[in-house]
């Protein structure tokens, strides 16, 4: 029997998409639905997808966004992945069924759920995940993951030496289930007709050429800083931090990094964090009714460093705000965050659910303008003005706290190009030799020498193609900074603080969801996309060299 192309079509979006989790083989549509029917279909859809995203988040509240593994979220994936294959398939009979944007996050939330829950693949990464918390030995004694990084900041060398062993053995451990890892991502990639790192980008709303133009200017513009900084540490590492004098330990560099960028927890007490960011908030303009946080826990394991930990259950009537545990002024940012990320979903107008940037399913949040925004809050503590101000730190260190902030952010993002650029070359040849392709690409971006524990690393794991969002996020937050500051002020002082202020950020960023790019956002309101050049402008002390090329 011969059958039409759609018929065809439809038997083979019917099949099973390879292993993804729970996924259940659905039935081809009996004849082609119609522009009406496959419309209405759609917001049906819709409806059910905003459902099914207060479950998720009810979930996350229950059990701190994780674990992975658990059925019942397993059986909420699987439900997602049902519903999303659908949508997909209604969108393949009729062509401009839907406006772009609503188009594009459908097929987005499709294409991320199958090559992120992979069944193989997840299965891989839950192995990684276990190895690399499980608790190192050293000289038979085992040592908690946590206790390992507090001992790389010890001013004991002895403790620091205790540190890089039981690191090497986490290393050793990890990288044959690291390599596997990356071979099956790969493979999933091949599987879906796709390039893994490039596709994982575009989940995320992030093109791979415009994250390599920005980079690559960033690098430029920071260059001749960044080789400041590296004779800096390599001259405190040479010194010995604690050991003999001239014995270079290039494990030290946490330790080198306080000495040069000291930012002691007694200058930023954990129990004045949330009353800090609550006034700033409050002085531009916005709600911050809430007393306290709703929940305060720890960074889950099962999701990406830095990312907000705040769960909308029905954007933009209920948000959770929640507080991720961190010491020092990494706690008093984290609340900035964090009430930033209230704001920004409270505040959102979307009449679409798909477009309202909920977080739970990959290719339907933008997740480098949320933690963009939230920079916009959090980096106001970077001023010595602000610290003393809202956060009454004594004016005798404000100033050196806002310059080791300066230096530790510059040094934190020349690791994330070195990051970004080490995931991609290892996921386009998973058989090299990683461990000196991770040591070379580090040393020439950060400019020191250093070990690089890859296969350690919880980013491996938990967001795979998700440190541009992080680079991305603060070129955004210094681009808005500048734009603030419209009076010509120099980038070494904060923007001026009120109402104002707050109601100018939330007209030019805040009414729509994921149908805007950054670029189309800042194009609106200050004329221009995102560059680096205000976070060049912010960061060195010296000319920016922006037109050199480089390769990274």
């Amino acid at each position: 029997m011969k059958r039409t192309r759609r018929q065809v079509l439809g038997v083979l979006l019917g099949l099973p998409l390879g292993g993804c989790i729970g996924e259940a083989q659905q039935a081809p549509f009996a004849a082609a639905p119609s522009r009406i029917s496959a419309r209405r279909q759609l917001e049906d859809l819709g409806a059910r997808y905003e459902a099914l995203m207060r479950s998720h988040g009810e979930l996350a509240l229950r059990t701190g966004h994780g674990p992975e593994s658990s059925p019942a979220l397993l059986e909420l994936k699987g439900r997602e992945l049902s519903l999303m294959g659908r949508a997909e398939r209604l969108l393949e009979y009729h062509e401009a069924l839907l406006p772009p944007a609503l188009a594009r996050s459908w097929q987005l939330g499709a294409l991320g759920l199958r090559l992120f829950d992979d069944a193989e693949t997840r299965k891989l990464e839950e192995a990684l995940a276990v190895a690399q918390v499980s608790p190192a030995e050293v000289n038979r004694e085992p040592l908690e993951r946590a206790r390992v990084d507090e001992l790389l900041h010890s001013r004991r060398p002895e403790e620091r030496d205790i540190a890089k062993a039981a690191l090497e053995g986490l290393q050793a451990r990890c990288a044959p289930i690291a390599r596997e890892l990356l071979l099956r991502r790969r493979a999933r990639a091949r599987e879906l007709g796709e390039d893994y790192y490039e596709t994982a980008l575009r989940i995320r709303r992030v093109k791979l050429s415009r994250l390599e133009q920005l980079a690559q200017a960033f690098v430029r513009g920071t260059d001749d800083e960044t080789r400041s900084m590296a004779r800096s540490l390599t001259r405190i590492l040479r010194r010995g931090v604690g050991r003999r004098r001239g014995a270079y330990a290039a494990n030290d560099l946490e330790f080198a990094l306080d000495r040069l960028a000291p930012l002691p927890e007694v200058w930023f007490p954990a129990a004045r964090g949330f009353g800090v960011a609550r006034k700033l908030v409050t002085t531009l303009g916005f709600d911050a009714d809430v007393s306290s946080p709703e929940v305060l826990r720890a960074n889950s394991p099962y999701q990406c460093p830095g990312e907000s930990m705040s769960v909308p259950l029905a954007i933009p009537d209920d948000i959770r705000l929640v507080v991720a545990q961190a010491r020092g002024i990494a706690g008093w940012r984290a609340c900035l965050a964090e009430l930033a990320r209230t704001i920004e979903l409270t505040r959102t107008q979307e009449a679409e659910a798909l477009l309202k940037g909920y977080p739970w399913i990959p290719g339907l949040a933008d997740p480098a303008f949320d933690r963009g925004f939230a920079g916009v809050f959090a980096s106001l503590l970077g001023y010595p003005e602000v610290l003393e101000e809202y956060g009454k730190v004594s004016a005798r260190v404000t100033a050196r706290a806002a310059q080791s902030q300066r230096m530790r952010r510059l040094f934190g993002l020349r690791q994330t190009v070195a990051w970004m650029t080490f995931e991609r070359r290892a996921l386009g040849n998973p058989k090299q030799d990683l461990n000196r392709l991770a040591g070379q690409v580090y040393a020439r971006l950060t400019g020191v020498n250093h070990p690089v524990y890859w296969a350690a690393d919880p980013r491996l794991v938990v967001c795979p193609g998700g440190e541009p969002t992080v680079l991305i996020g603060e070129l955004f937050a210094a681009s808005v900074h500048s734009w603030l500051r419209a009076d010509g002020s120099p980038h070494t002082d904060p923007p001026r603080l009120g109402s104002d202020t707050g109601r100018r950020l939330a007209a030019a960023f805040l009414s729509v969801g994921v149908s805007r790019s950054i670029d189309e956002k800042l194009l609106a309101a200050q004329g221009e996309r995102l560059s680096a050049r205000h976070i060049v402008n912010q960061l060195t002390r010296h000319r920016a060299r922006l037109e050199r090329p480089i390769m990274l």
